[in-house]
């Protein structure tokens, strides 16, 4: 009986290391995570009130985006998942997208849409 106590700690063992390799290799890259970023912000912003689609289509959307939004944009590698951050008016970094097994997360378009007006108005949030 002791053998199989053994055999099924092993195994655990085996398929723990194989979930983290999975994870190392399949963590998404800084281009995935601004990839991904700058989508969302662009599905974000259209449709949206002239006041806010003005300043963002004009200044942070189509090619404009990667000049401008990349300065302010970071990710955290963590070798098994990333995280992605952005920095505006000195406040402290916002997590914008987590990465993992392939895949980078975002905020849905509300969620996007609300933190982008905060931004604007200069509003504090976390």
């Amino acid at each position: 009986m002791k053998a199989n106590n053994h055999y099924g700690c092993f195994a655990a063992i085996v398929a723990f290391l194989v979930l983290l390799l999975v994870m190392a290799v399949t963590n998404p890259s800084e281009e995935d995570h601004w990839n991904t970023f700058s989508t969302r912000v662009t599905e974000a912003v259209k449709g949206e009130k002239k006041s806010i689609k003005s300043i963002l289509t004009g200044a942070l959307t189509e090619g404009a985006m990667d000049l401008v939004g990349r300065q302010f944009f970071e990710v955290e590698d963590y070798k098994l998942f990333s995280i992605g951050k952005m920095t505006l008016d000195e406040q402290k970094p916002t997590t914008v997208t987590v990465g993992a097994f392939g895949y980078v997360y975002t905020a849905d378009k509300e969620t996007m849409r609300q933190k982008i007006k905060a931004a604007i108005n200069g509003e504090k949030g976390e």
